[in-house]
């Protein structure tokens, strides 16, 4: 039992480590948007999650795929990263900065 438990915190944390490089992507790209474009991604994300959650016993994961890529002065991509992550992740990522905030789930059940 004892290893099962230990199974379980390694994959926990394994999660939250890579959810929060996703997340620091992100940040990158939600950083990048002025106040009018990130009112209308909060909006977009915010409609998203509404639609993500199904209402019965149908398990269904969303996902959206962000791409950050960063381009120099000829049009040459300089930095790319993806990350993908649920739209209510997202929202509750997006409600914690505009506060001031970090977020930080509390377990990997949380980044899903």
């Amino acid at each position: 039992m004892d290893d099962m438990k230990k199974f379980l915190r390694d994959m926990d944390g394994k999660m939250l480590r890579d959810f929060d490089q996703k997340l620091m992507e992100l940040k990158c790209a939600y950083d990048g948007l002025d106040e009018k474009e990130k009112e209308e991604f909060k909006a977009w994300a915010n409609n998203l999650a509404a639609a993500a959650e199904i209402p019965t016993g149908i398990r269904v994961l969303v996902e959206v795929y962000i791409d950050n890529t960063a381009y120099d002065h000829e049009g040459e991509p300089i930095y790319q990263a993806t990350a993908r992550l649920s739209p209510k992740a997202i929202v509750n990522a997006i409600n914690a900065w505009d506060n001031g905030e970090e977020y930080a789930p509390k377990g990997a059940l949380e980044t899903l």
